[in-house]
């Protein structure tokens, strides 16, 4: 409930982050980018476990890629 309050409030600042982003070089957006990619991945990972796991098939499927 609080999150798009905070949002709105926070949202439309000059002192932004992503609007700090938009005066740089456009590598610097990239790098970040990637950089909250592996942030959010490895949180994840952390979250549910890095372990494969598998999900046995439903009796009468039939199997696509064998």
């Amino acid at each position: 409930m609080a999150a798009p309050l905070l949002v709105a409030a926070v949202g439309p600042s000059p002192r932004s982050p992503p609007s700090a982003l938009y005066r740089r070089e456009p590598l610097y957006g990239l790098i970040v980018t990637f950089g909250l990619a592996l942030i959010f991945r490895e949180g994840a990972r952390q979250l549910f476990g890095g372990d494969m796991r598998r999900i046995s098939p439903h009796r009468g499927s039939i199997p696509l890629l064998a």
